[in-house]
């Protein structure tokens, strides 16, 4: 659904500048490239926040078209909140639509930290389809090993937390941000539909074997499962009868294991 993203971005000392145009096609591979400090993490940032509530404001109005405004300005606050740092001091304009402006336009605005005006227009409502809810991930730096997962399943434990409402992301508001989260609790879902027998074949298929076998001594791997102590680790089952852990691996292996089996 998402496409472009027009921007008019500042934060701190950084600039976007004045309506920045970013093709970002979905289901396509995107290149960002530019210096350190240049802004490559805060753009795919703002895309994943943007493309988050768009599939937010398809669940409003799936749950009550006609407050659906209401409540989605509740949700976009506290997404902003829990997506950027509030010390970054946002202020600007972003606007996203699909390629041809057909379908949808939406609008949101910030001044220092504060999220203000927003709006969405559905141009086409027989074709934005708002039962199509889209899975939207930003793997960012934090989130590419399971040492890092692990942390968060501590400390998730330690702050007794069942449920991720509001208050458990305020808990969590110092340690992680909400994309982080996100991909946090996927992961552990997808480690344990191993155990039911779900997606591991997917897993053992030619390309991602490959890259599997060749982090464990070229040992070839009979099937995967969640680990009995840490259901969002996985670990291997290897055809000399060993049992290889996700956690022992070196954080480059694990980052490249992450990519290989989640995304």
């Amino acid at each position: 659904m998402l496409d472009v993203i027009k921007m008019d971005i500042r934060a701190k000392n950084f600039e976007i500048g004045t309506e920045k145009e970013f093709v970002l096609p979905f289901s396509q591979l995107n290149v960002i490239a530019g210096m350190n400090g240049s802004g490559k993490s805060f753009i795919m940032k703002f895309a994943w926040f943007s493309s988050y509530a768009l599939q937010l404001y398809k669940v409003a109005l799936l749950l009550a078209p006609s407050t659906a405004d209401e409540s989605f300005k509740k949700e976009l606050q506290s997404l902003f909140r829990y997506t950027f740092d509030q010390s970054e001091e946002i202020t600007g304009t972003i606007m996203i639509h699909d390629k041809d402006e057909e379908l949808f336009r939406f609008i949101v605005s910030f001044d220092k930290g504060v999220l203000g005006y927003f709006n969405i227009d559905i141009l086409n409502p027989s074709e934005f389809n708002i039962k199509q809810i889209q899975s939207v991930n930003y793997n960012s730096k934090e989130a590419r090993t399971f040492n890092q997962i692990h942390m968060y399943h501590k400390l998730k434990t330690k702050f007794g937390i069942k449920v991720l409402d509001e208050k458990a992301l305020e808990e969590f508001s110092p340690f992680f941000k909400i994309y982080d989260i996100i991909w946090y609790e996927q992961v552990l879902q997808r480690v344990q539909s191993f155990d039911k027998g779900e997606n591991s074949d997917r897993f053992l298929c030619a390309a991602g074997k490959e890259v599997i076998t060749s982090l464990f001594d070229d040992l070839e791997i009979t099937d995967i499962k969640a680990s009995l102590e840490f259901p969002w680790v996985p670990v291997f089952h290897m055809n000399d009868g060993t049992i290889r852990d996700a956690l022992t691996l070196s954080a480059g292996s694990q980052s490249l294991l992450m990519l290989t089996m989640f995304t």
